[in-house]
């Protein structure tokens, strides 16, 4: 841990990892997808895709995408301009929400005794028709701290249009006008805080057509806090925010239960949800008398509509069950990357595999982390074709800035649009 009276980053985010693009002989094609770390790096790093902006205290912020073909894990770079000012990049930058070629990332720029000033979000375009852009959103109403965790971003095609005032929250986008240029909505989801908010939230959509934020107070169904409540009153704690888009240009806010969260993923994928879980499995130890010996893991996927009438009905239909124990590992040269089995046992036995995360490419494939040890800093990422129980591919991932497994990277097709060259739902219609 680096600490001086300046700056509180981990060592390992200044020296971002080296990204081999030919390897595997794609130099030059179009990478469909990519896994994109959660915490960027800092480093004056530059490419073909760096942005630049400025902070609000008046600083050059560049910001830089590192793309890989998965099961390898691409990064952003973020860099700071010195200057005679106190403000410094107080804590790692993170990838926030994706979508289309859109990426919303926060920047902490501010002295290193407080952390919570100058913690911003930026919407950053890598490629887009004139040059690479990136564009610091203005505060919230009321400098509202909104939690990465709690905020999404949804691409807008050009034949949906904001309001002009922008002012409702809720009914921002309407069809049916005269084409115009393309746009996006970013939406927070935060706690009514009131004593008698049961069930409330306090939602912040901004539109960059008036380039301005609004503020709504939305309420779930009784019905839909009965079926979820817990204890005799509902929680919803966000873990995860996707862009359903559609005719309602729809913001989905989704508790993944935060007890199991690293082992739990969602994403729309032509016109339907699509969720995988995972389960450890666990067997007796000759030597110890335990039952906490590592046996492989178990993964389910299910899908539904999303246009399904209610999110209180069971329209979950199931795709398939794996069971790592049966899994075709040799059609994967990258196998042997991994740790070897005790003995020829079958494969992934002693491994802990978590992070369960969706391909949105209408495909069968679930990366998932594997470690020794929980907390290790050497990780694995591999791709698994899940109906066909067949192991894809393997490629190292340095998780020493990451506790335990569980949320190091997220799924973006934001790669698509590059230019060659070296649980419980909650529904927001913005």
């Amino acid at each position: 841990m680096v600490r001086n009276d300046r700056i509180s980053l981990l060592e390992e985010s200044f020296h971002p990892p080296a990204l081999d693009a030919g390897r595997d002989g794609d130099e030059g094609e179009e990478i469909p997808s990519v896994l994109l770390e959660y915490k960027a790096y800092v480093a004056d790093h530059r490419n073909n895709t760096t942005a630049l902006a400025y902070s609000r205290c008046g600083r050059e912020i560049q910001v830089t995408l590192f793309a890989a073909r998965p099961p390898r894990v691409s990064y952003i770079c973020v860099f700071c301009r010195p200057g005679p000012a106190e403000e410094v990049i107080a804590m790692e930058p993170n990838v926030v929400a994706t979508d289309d070629d859109l990426l919303l990332l926060r920047i902490v720029v501010s002295p290193h005794k407080d952390l919570t000033y100058g913690s911003d979000y930026y919407i950053y375009r890598p490629a887009s028709d004139d040059e690479p852009s990136l564009t610091r959103l203005p505060l919230p109403p009321d400098d509202r701290f909104l939690g990465p965790k709690n905020i999404g971003i949804l691409s807008c095609p050009a034949n949906r249009h904001a309001d002009d005032d922008g002012s409702t929250g809720l009914s921002l986008l309407r069809p049916h006008r005269a084409p115009q240029d393309k746009f996006f909505m970013v939406a927070a989801l935060e706690d009514d805080r009131s004593a008698l908010a049961i069930g409330r939230f306090v939602l912040y959509p901004y539109n960059s057509k008036v380039q301005s934020w609004s503020v709504a107070n939305v309420s779930l169904e009784a019905q839909h806090r009965q079926k979820y409540q817990d204890d005799g009153y509902f929680m919803h704690r966000n873990t995860r925010t996707i862009a359903v888009g559609g005719q309602d240009a729809t913001i989905a806010f989704v508790d993944l239960w935060h007890r199991q969260y690293r082992n739990r993923d969602i994403a729309v994928i032509e016109g339907h949800f699509k969720f995988v879980r995972n389960l450890i499995l666990r067997k007796n130890c000759p030597t110890c008398c335990s039952s906490d010996l590592v046996a492989g893991w178990e993964s389910d996927v299910w899908t539904r509509p999303v246009s399904a009438s209610s999110l209180l009905d069971d329209s979950w239909q199931p795709v398939c069950e794996m069971n790592s124990s049966g899994m075709d590992v040799k059609s994967s040269l990258d196998f042997q990357l991994l740790p070897k089995p005790v003995d020829n046992e079958q494969p992934f036995l002693t491994l802990n595999v978590a992070h369960p995360t969706l391909s949105w490419l209408n495909d069968h494939t679930v990366w998932f982390m594997v470690k020794i040890g929980q907390f290790d800093a050497k990780a694995w990422v591999i791709a698994v074709d899940v109906v066909n129980n067949r192991l894809q591919g393997v490629a190292d991932f340095d998780a020493e800035r990451y506790t335990a497994i569980g949320f190091a990277y997220l799924h973006s097709r934001i790669s698509k649009y590059l230019k060659k060259a070296p649980g419980n739902f909650i529904f927001v219609p913005l």
